[in-house]
């Protein structure tokens, strides 16, 4: 069993100095879309998040508090970010407005 052991570790020490298995695991380089896997954000989705976070900074946290101390529901903060696209996106646009109203 050592021997079998001692072989494997070889083996992988082998494998490992020839960088083996980093060839096959490199981060995929290419900027363009549908190149492989990439984890940098569109255009678009920077766009989301710039507005997401501006929301929050400006809107959400200056009354988080009062809404965590009363309980109340933050209709006006669901309204407003239904406005600026950031809620219910998953939602086609010609079926979102009957989801909208249900707010008004």
């Amino acid at each position: 069993m050592a021997a079998g052991f001692g072989r494997c570790c070889r083996v992988l020490r082998s494998i490992s100095r020839f960088h083996w298995r980093s060839q096959h695991t490199k981060a995929n380089r290419q900027r363009e879309p549908g190149l492989g896997f990439s984890f940098e954000f569109t255009e678009q989705q920077k766009e989301f998040q710039a507005t997401a976070r501006k929301f929050a900074r400006e809107e959400i946290i200056p009354v988080a508090a009062e809404y965590d101390k009363t309980g109340e529901y933050p209709v006006p903060l669901i309204r407003r970010a239904w406005e600026l696209g950031l809620m219910n996106a998953h939602i086609p646009e010609n079926c979102a407005n009957a989801y909208y109203y249900c707010w008004k």
